[in-house]
């Protein structure tokens, strides 16, 4: 059975509701990319990731997401120009989102800090990917890369039934084709400093 699952920041100011949630309409992944570990250092997140250096994510359509309060404390940043669009909580740093720039493709990555309720997890059903498990820290992820394929496929099923309205279309992200909050890059400094624990 669906159900929709609360999103929150961790000081409660940006609140929101995934409608409709079950196994079938997402994806539920594990990340060990220095990518997002940088990025949860930058915004002070750094406790989202387990003792491993894997943050987990559940990829589904941003139409199923809807912002109830705080919409205005969202911030975006990109690691470099042209990288993954990454959505953050300005107030507590709580990660909102990851996506591609543009937002044509209907995608949105939710990091599981977001989902307050202790059965979120639950909702989503096992996890069906597993990504670069090579770039933990020390080498020492506790499995091995999986699924990247899997996700991607069922990414690209999940847009073409948006495509043709058998799924949500809407994207809160974006409006009039921009995002709602305008993206800071990261410097060439600010990019040392997210990286510095793993460049060790």
């Amino acid at each position: 059975m669906a159900r929709d699952l609360a999103i929150a920041c961790k000081c409660g100011q940006v609140s929101g509701v995934l409608r409709g949630i079950t196994p079938a309409r997402g994806t539920l992944c594990r990340c060990y990319c220095t990518d997002c570990r940088a990025f949860s250092r930058h915004v002070g997140a750094a406790d989202s990731h387990d003792a491993h250096g894997g943050i987990e994510i559940f990829q589904t359509l941003p139409g199923r997401l809807e912002f109830l309060t705080g919409q205005e404390q969202l911030r975006a940043l990109q690691i470099t120009s042209g990288g993954l669009l990454r959505f953050y909580a300005g107030c507590c740093g709580t990660q909102f989102g990851n996506m591609l720039p543009g937002g044509k493709l209907r995608f949105v990555g939710l990091p599981l800090p977001a989902f307050p309720e202790p059965d979120a997890r639950d909702v989503m059903g096992p996890v069906l990917s597993v990504n670069c498990a090579k770039e933990a820290p020390g080498g020492n992820a506790p499995e091995r890369s999986f699924g990247y394929k899997t996700a991607v496929n069922r990414a690209l099923l999940r847009q073409l039934a948006s495509i043709v309205f058998l799924a949500p279309r809407g994207f809160p992200y974006f409006e009039n084709g921009q995002p709602i909050a305008d993206p800071h890059v990261l410097t060439e400094a600010e990019r040392a400093a997210a990286y510095v624990e793993d460049a060790q």
